[in-house]
């Protein structure tokens, strides 16, 4: 499972959000982030897309920053540069309504064992 974010909505330097997504196994370390949508009122640990990588691709998710309203109407425009990967037997997908779409929505997920969400952490990629 992919979960790509912008360090530039957080609230904290990029070197600061790295060492928390390796200590914590999330980047929603945050108790408040002014810059977070709230999509839906159930609790979501984190956001991604499923997808089994082989060849050449184009990433969904990319859509959903760059193409899609609300986020692609955000100005300035900022850069996908943290990517998480996860294992995903050790996370449960969640349906939701999704309050802004108006539509029931597949990519949110949560830790099947939330006290060791670092287990479902395989690797950080970062794009500077």
């Amino acid at each position: 499972m992919l979960r790509g974010i912008q360090s530039g909505k957080h609230e904290i330097p990029k070197d600061k959000i790295i060492e928390q997504i390796l200590k914590t196994g999330s980047d929603r370390f945050e108790s408040e982030n002014s810059n977070e949508v709230k999509v839906s009122d159930i609790d979501i640990d984190l956001f991604g897309l499923a997808c089994k990588i082989a060849g050449s691709i184009s990433l969904p998710i990319l859509d959903g920053f760059h193409k899609w309203k609300p986020k692609c109407l955000e100005r300035p425009q900022r850069r996908l540069d943290i990517w998480m990967i996860y294992d995903a037997n050790q996370l449960e997908n969640v349906e939701y309504f999704h309050n802004h779409y108006k539509v029931m929505a597949h990519d949110g997920y949560v830790f099947k064992d939330p006290k060791h969400k670092t287990k479902a952490l395989l690797g950080v990629l970062v794009i500077d």
